[in-house]
């Protein structure tokens, strides 16, 4: 719109609707939830490791549940992030820097959105592969296993234990061709009386 004034001078005008200003912060939103579905393969691993089928096969409920647990974890991540991007473009943050204008809030918006995602896909998944495939605790005492010296002969990592007693969790110092990945053991129901469910003292306390 251009606007002519009385000693013959005219100022332009940009008129956006009130619709697509809302829709837009969601747009940029889309997009950079896109981006960062396609940068996470490239800054994490994807693979939440092995987890063998043991003797006694564990219920449905008890495998759908530790996907459920990601997908909850996921579906809480994405509103998270798109408010909190929207507050820092657009809310008392940006606010408090006078010299942001509508472009510059929407770079703000843009980049704001795109690392919370990345960075909290990424945190995603490493908290899942940290925990029971069971009983979901944070597996704990960490202690390390085997020698660096022989990294391609023998077995060198850290292995980490569930305070249920339900199995190991072994990863790897570096992946080699024959175990790449952190892998899962299960440990029979017999090794139970040797954890406590209330507390497994911390690694190197006595």
């Amino acid at each position: 719109m251009t606007v002519y004034r009385a000693n013959g001078d005219s100022e332009k005008f940009e008129c956006v609707s009130l619709a697509e200003q809302t829709r837009q912060p969601f747009s940029i939103y889309l997009f950079t939830l896109f981006i960062a579905f396609l940068a996470l393969p490239a800054t994490t691993p994807l693979p939440l490791g092995e987890y063998p089928a043991r003797a006694e096969q564990l219920s449905w409920n008890v495998r759908l549940r530790r996907w459920f647990f990601l997908a909850a974890k996921l579906a809480l991540i994405l509103p998270l992030v798109y408010f909190a991007s929207i507050d820092v473009a657009y809310g008392n943050i940006a606010a408090a820097l006078h010299s942001v204008g509508p472009v510059s809030s929407q770079y703000l918006h843009l980049a704001s959105s795109f690392l919370g995602l990345l960075f909290a896909f990424r945190w995603a998944l490493r908290d899942q592969r940290g925990r029971c495939p069971v009983c979901l605790r944070l597996l704990t005492n960490p202690a390390r296993v085997g020698e660096a010296s022989r990294n391609f002969l023998a077995w060198n990592g850290t292995e980490l234990i569930c305070s249920g007693g339900h199995g190991l969790l072994h990863i790897p110092e570096i992946p080699t061709s024959w175990f790449s990945t952190q892998r899962w053991l299960y440990l029979d129901p017999s090794w139970s009386s040797l954890f406590s469910d209330t507390y497994i003292a911390p690694a190197g306390v006595l």
